[in-house]
């Protein structure tokens, strides 16, 4: 099967359409395939459009499992656990290979950007209220720039990996009709993600949000303050960072220490703020995933799941590296479940302790914060970076970090991490900060990977061979054809 193929039929027709239930969370709802024409119609077609959007980012092969799993499995936060499946050891040993990487990722990533094409280009064609149609396309726009962004950070070397940024990257697409793209340079990526945020900006600059299930203006914003931290900008990093922090009227809130009651019938202790479905006080955008109907992955093969071990699989679990990186009264050790002397990711619960159901954050106040105070400190402004810095640590009930200079990076860096963990930043991280990958003493790998060097191919996966196989403009990676022997 012809993946480009499939991926823009499935798109196209809009297979998947959500309604918002009562209590504003989003809700998975089949229907029938239309044509793209009659699917088009009025405006409450493109809200259930854009609706529909969502749906595509809660997918298990999307935020709902796959991508957060296999970013931290790919990294040195990750590990697999003794009597754990085989669902993610292939990403956590890194012994890829064009065959092995799965293309449902690929596939899904640009299945939504073929469902934000359709009404990003198709709304400007029908009446009605401007505002509104403006609302939507402009989330469309986000949603679209999120996506080719989320591909860019596995399929891509870092920004600044040529300082030209000439590199490979990957196809920018924005138009409706099927083709066979070849991949687009790394600048070219990054200027169109950029474009396409400052333009839904603009046309959200008048419109309120519909809530932390969907894009806003903050979103918009805190999503490019993500992109220029990315690119090394730090100056506008901390602009749009400020602009959220300070505007978007979200606050921390406090890590409360809870329980809930697992399917052993045991006690697991937890953080109950990731305990439920009540977004929280810092969700900018938070997806809300129901696994039970999911499209690539349903029933307990959701992201709770796949770190679960007693309420689903336990696939995956935090390295030894990561656990031992907080302090003994951070509050945070509780993201972290030891069964039978063997550690467990215990960030995601379930809620109300069901793992079928899960809230995972797209973008939250946390990271806004800790950009800002990584791009205060440096710019060399130490007090206003500790001030923002401790602000989390404050939280967590965690040492105030008091260093300066280049020591003080390194531990927001550190702090990071600690706060981020297992929501699919990390492996970005090591490569925008070009790290080596480093798993640490606790490695027990024999292939060579618990420590892999900067710039190995294994920075930017190998594009799945269904891909390449179907498209004659698809080409790997430059490292990826010398190690296939092309």
């Amino acid at each position: 099967m012809k993946s480009y193929n499939k991926l823009y039929k499935i798109g196209l027709a809009l297979v998947v359409i959500l309604g918002v239930s009562c209590s504003d969370q989003l809700e998975v709802e089949p229907q029938q395939s239309v044509s793209t024409d009659a699917a088009f119609e009025t405006l409450n077609d493109f809200e259930n459009a854009v609706i529909g959007l969502y749906s595509g980012l809660q997918d298990g092969a999307y935020y709902g499992r796959n991508f957060p799993s296999l970013m931290d499995a790919s990294s040195d936060n990750g590990n697999i656990p003794d009597g754990a499946g085989a669902r993610l050891t292939v990403y956590y040993t890194l012994e890829l290979n064009p065959t092995n990487t799965t293309v449902s990722n690929w596939t899904q990533a640009y299945n939504v950007i073929g469902r934000a094409n359709q009404i990003i280009n198709r709304i400007d064609d029908i009446e009605g209220d401007q505002a509104q149609k403006d609302q939507l396309k402009a989330e469309a726009l986000f949603v679209r720039a999120l996506c080719h962004f989320d591909i860019m950070r596995i399929y891509a070397h870092d920004y600044n990996f040529t300082s030209d940024q000439s590199h490979l990257g990957v196809p920018y697409v924005t138009t409706n009709e099927i083709g066979t793209p070849a991949r687009d340079v790394t600048s070219t990526v990054f200027t169109n993600i950029m474009d396409d945020l400052n333009t839904a900006e603009t046309l959200m600059s008048n419109a309120t949000s519909a809530g932390a299930n969907r894009s806003s203006t903050m979103a918009v914003v805190g999503l490019r303050a993500r992109v220029n931290l990315y690119m090394g900008d730090y100056t506008n990093a901390l602009a749009d960072a400020n602009e959220v922090i300070n505007t978007g009227g979200y606050t921390l809130g406090s890590y409360t220490a809870g329980t809930t009651i697992d399917g052993d019938g045991n006690t697991n202790n937890v953080i109950d703020e990731w305990a439920t479905g009540t977004p929280r006080s810092e969700d900018i955008l938070v997806i809300f995933a129901n696994n039970t109907n999911d499209t690539n992955y349903p029933g307990l093969e959701g992201l709770a799941s796949i770190y679960n071990r007693v309420d689903g699989y336990g696939d995956l679990g935090p390295s030894d590296d990561i656990v031992a990186q907080y302090d003994p009264a951070d509050i945070r050790n509780l993201w972290y479940r030891n069964i039978g002397g063997v550690n467990f990711v215990n960030k995601y619960p379930g809620n109300d302790g069901n793992t079928r159901f899960f809230n995972y954050p797209v973008l939250r106040l946390s990271e806004m914060i800790l950009i800002q105070a990584e791009c205060l400190a440096r710019d060399g402004q130490n007090t206003a970076a500790q001030n923002a810095i401790n602000l989390i640590t404050a939280r967590a009930n965690a040492p105030a970090i008091t260093s300066t200079g280049n020591a003080l990076i390194n531990d927001i860096l550190a702090e990071r991490r600690r706060e981020l963990a297992f929501e699919g930043h990390r492996y970005g991280d090591i490569k925008r900060l070009q790290m080596d990958i480093d798993r640490g003493s606790g490695c027990t790998l024999t292939n060579g990977n618990c420590v892999i060097p900067y710039g190995d191919k294994l920075f930017a996966w190998p594009i799945p061979q269904e891909e390449t196989d179907a498209n004659p403009n698809m080409q790997q990676d430059a490292l990826w054809t010398a190690f296939l022997g092309g």
